[in-house]
């Protein structure tokens, strides 16, 4: 076996390797719709899956930008799902260090501010928060996402974007 025929058989391995750990990844077509969740090989079994951020807008002016975050092992979603947000507004708005995430009515997540930034003129304030494994089901349903701190209220629906990705993150939840 010649040098270039070897190459050519170690390459058409790793990629039929690769094609392999992709179909395990759990939706029905086998790999989740990259248009909203990619995800990375971690090792050991196990993936991380990323939501791409999806753009909510309310009546307010304000937007949330959110994406979410979590590990797989096989069935299994290992530690809990993190939300990360930026409230974005155009003017400076009142700023609080916790808040409170709400998905429609469930239960309340305690939100952590991670940074405030000023750009052009636009405020924008990135939160975190970690959820229950088991409500990211809730995401599905939900008609709004509501965020809550003592100086502030909004409440953004859902639009058919994101209801499309969140079907998505169900689908590879629940596989």
């Amino acid at each position: 076996m010649s040098l270039y025929q070897g190459l050519i058989s170690l390459f058409m391995l790793f990629f039929m390797a690769s094609c392999g750990m992709r179909s395990r990844l759990g939706s029905s077509s086998g790999a989740p719709n990259e248009k909203y969740l990619v995800s990375f090989f971690k090792g050991k079994d196990e993936f991380t899956y990323f939501l791409k951020p999806i753009k909510l807008s309310n009546k307010e002016n304000v937007d949330m930008i959110i994406d979410i975050t979590f590990i797989k092992k096989e069935t299994l979603i290992i530690d809990s799902p993190i939300i990360n947000f930026t409230l974005i507004q155009s003017n400076k708005f009142m700023e609080s260090e916790t808040g409170y995430l709400n998905i429609d009515s469930f239960a309340p997540y305690q939100c952590v501010r991670l940074f405030k930034e000023n750009i052009k003129s636009n405020t924008q304030i990135r939160y975190t928060a970690k959820i229950n494994p088991t409500d990211l089901k809730n995401f599905q349903t939900a008609n709004s996402i509501h965020f809550k701190s003592k100086q502030v209220s909004y409440s953004f629906p859902i639009n058919k974007k994101a209801k499309k990705a969140f079907t998505e993150l169900n689908s590879i939840q629940f596989n």
